[in-house]
């Protein structure tokens, strides 16, 4: 799936625009975002996510890209 499509998943949810660190709307998909991020200190699976930076201040903002698409957790 293309980072469009994770963008409009993300509008479809209702999820806030407005960056909760510098107020605006200028959310950039990062190239090649959605894949495994995995936290090697802490054992248990990795997580596939869509990321997002914003393109003022940049925060960068992780979805979980399963629970984005409509797989509800307890199926994943």
């Amino acid at each position: 799936m293309r980072g469009n499509e994770y963008a409009r998943a993300v509008d479809t949810k209702g999820a806030d625009r407005e960056c909760p660190a510098c107020g605006r709307d200028l959310w950039q998909e990062v190239i090649g975002s959605s894949g495994e991020l995995s936290f090697e200190h802490f054992a248990g699976p990795t997580l596939n996510v869509f990321a997002l930076i914003c393109g003022h201040c940049g925060l960068l903002r992780l979805h979980h890209a399963p629970t984005l698409l409509g797989t509800p957790l307890e199926d994943q």
